[in-house]
């Protein structure tokens, strides 16, 4: 019984106090009118026919919003019950000057009207169309603090295009570039966790000018943002072999918020190798000489300047066998054949696989040295010259050992062939004979000046007429 009176008391005392506040409103009903300002377009702009115009409002009042009405020409065209309160006002077969207002209501049916836009309407092909694809798009969020806007923009006529840049934190951007020649805007270092607004209004040779659409984005919250993507094209390559021991790793990555980016090297001969750099910028790391005939395993973790990191797949290559290419050079059997017309007799012989060629040494035994002899290290079908020297016939030794040195490495691909050709130039004849033979050498690093032997046998080639 006790229980039932206090509930009924309760109750009582409820709807006493609604009644207390309805009075109260009644007696102090709400005449304050909310505020509504449009905030795109901007007065005066101008708009080529067809565009889409997004007709932007922003309205407060001391209690509440009840909805934003847009006039166009003084019809009411539209009316927005949520924020952010918008109209797209389709400009299709319009042309000449319109008026914009937007009236605000709230929860007590007090009003207020905006300012009054003035927008000109002109025929297709007169002032330039409307700026778009914008970068970054509207809507987007977590966009890097060190952004690039751009956009893009084409004229009818052709003309030459400026462009005036709106940009900042409210739906009514201000000014911040005027008449730039380039489609793009570098507002420098932006805010993180912060809404931007901006359009572009583009003006042609004649003046004529049509604004773009207000575009919105959002910065990335501090520390947040996407990470880097994974490093990428390796080289060495994948699983390649015969690499020089003397070779520099590099690879390449980007960050999809545009962030800058360092590097941790992790490199050895066991998989999952240790670091053995960390926080580079650069993307190639000199892992110094190697060792020949040695499977070498490296991965790259990638950093932005919020801590975020990828790390690369495991990548590996082997190192080249010298020893395996001295002997397949001198195991092989190198052919010289007879290639030669009235003036051109020559010997050719093909050579195996060995860069960084330095200078080859040939023992000539020359009979009646005269006219000119030329030496040259060409590709296989003899199109590609890489050294070429033209001596005296005279100047080559007879039963002695000849020298051609290389200014610079001839840089061969392992893998490829390559041949020698030594020619005399002169009346073709028995008693005109150069007989020769010959060693190669390279410089590859801890081996300087190794000889490989062309034959085993003295006067292996000769060059004679007959």
């Amino acid at each position: 019984m006790r229980k039932a009176f206090l509930f009924n008391l309760l109750m009582i005392l409820t709807v006493m106090l609604i009644l207390s506040c309805s009075e109260d409103k009644k007696t102090n009903p709400d005449t304050e009118s909310p505020i509504v300002v449009i905030t795109y377009p901007p007065n005066n702009s101008s708009f080529v026919s067809g565009t889409v115009i997004n007709i932007v409002a922003e309205a407060e009042d001391n209690e509440e919003v009840n909805n934003v009405k847009f006039y166009i020409d003084g019809v009411n065209s539209y009316e927005d019950s949520n924020e952010p309160y918008e109209y797209s006002w389709d400009t299709t077969d319009l042309s000449g000057s319109h008026t914009i207002y937007a009236k605000a209501s709230d929860s007590s049916e007090n009003t207020a009207t905006s300012d009054i836009v003035t927008v000109t309407i002109t025929d297709e092909g007169e002032a330039p169309n409307p700026p778009t694809n914008p970068n970054p798009q509207t809507g987007a969020t977590n966009i890097s603090i060190n952004t690039t806007l751009s956009w893009t923009c084409t004229d009818p006529n052709g003309d030459q295009l400026t462009y005036d840049v709106y940009f900042g934190t409210n739906a009514n951007p201000p000014l911040v570039s005027s008449e730039l020649t380039v489609d793009n805007y570098n507002p420098g270092t932006l805010d993180e966790t912060t809404t931007y607004y901006w359009y572009i209004k583009a003006t042609d040779t004649d003046e004529n000018s049509t604004l773009g659409s207000l575009w919105s984005f959002a910065t990335l919250t501090g520390g947040a943002g996407q990470p880097p993507n994974p490093p990428s094209n390796p080289n060495p390559i994948n699983n390649a072999t015969g690499v020089s021991v003397d070779t520099i790793l590099s690879w390449s990555c980007t960050d999809p918020d545009g962030d800058p980016l360092t590097y941790d090297v992790y490199f050895g001969t066991l998989s999952n190798p240790s670091v053995v750099s960390s926080g580079q910028s650069g993307t190639t790391y000199d892992p110094g000489t190697l060792e020949e005939v040695t499977t070498y395993y490296w991965k790259i973790k990638a950093y932005d300047d919020h801590s975020n990191n990828t790390m690369s797949t495991e990548w590996s290559f082997t190192t080249i066998d010298l020893l395996e290419i001295l002997d397949q050079f001198q195991n092989t059997a190198i052919n010289g054949y007879w290639v030669g017309n009235d003036i051109d007799h020559r010997w050719q012989t093909f050579i195996p696989t060995i860069d960084n060629l330095s200078k080859i040494e040939i023992y000539t035994n020359v009979v009646n040295p005269t006219g000119n002899c030329t030496i040259k290290i060409q590709d296989e079908d003899g199109s590609t010259t890489f050294a070429e020297e033209i001596f005296e016939a005279s100047e080559l030794p007879q039963s002695n050992w000849f020298e051609v040195n290389f200014s610079d490495n001839i840089i061969l691909i392992v893998g490829n062939t390559y041949r020698i050709s030594m020619y005399r130039t002169d009346t073709h004849s028995p008693d005109n004979a150069i007989y020769w033979y010959g060693y190669i050498y390279s410089n590859y690093p801890g081996y300087s000046d190794i000889s490989y032997a062309l034959e085993d046998f003295d006067y292996a080639f000769r060059t004679y007429g007959y």
